[in-house]
C-alpha cells in the first residue's frame, strides 16, 4: 500500500490490490488474470474499484521508464510462456 500525493490535485490516495481472479481461456486463448484494485481518498465516503490485466502493469511500467527517465522503476517478474510457445527440442 502507498500513499502519493497527486500533482494535480494535492490529495493522497491509497492504492492496492486487493483481490484477483483467474480466467480460464479456451481452445485457442490463454488464461487470463485480472487483479481488483481499490483506490481510497482520506474524508470520502466510497472507495475506487477498477480491475486491471497484468498486461497493463507491464504497459504501466513501460510508459513510467519513459516518463521518468531519472526514477528506478522496479522490473516486473518474466511473463511465462504458454506451452504452447515453447519450442520442443529436435531429440
Amino acid at each position: 500500500m502507498k500513499e502519493v500525493a497527486s500533482e494535480i490535485s494535492y490529495k493522497k490516495i491509497t492504492s492496492k490490490i486487493q483481490d484477483y481472479d483467474i480466467k480460464k481461456g479456451g481452445i485457442f486463448s490463454k488464461d487470463v488474470v485480472t487483479f481488483q484494485i481499490v483506490s481510497d481518498e482520506p474524508g470520502k465516503l466510497f472507495k475506487m474499484r477498477s480491475y486491471r490485466t497484468d498486461e497493463d502493469f507491464y504497459e504501466l511500467r513501460r510508459l513510467m521508464v519513459i516518463a521518468l527517465p531519472y526514477v528506478m522503476v522496479p522490473p516486473l517478474p518474466a511473463k511465462n510462456l504458454n506451452s504452447q510457445d515453447r519450442k520442443i527440442p529436435k531429440r
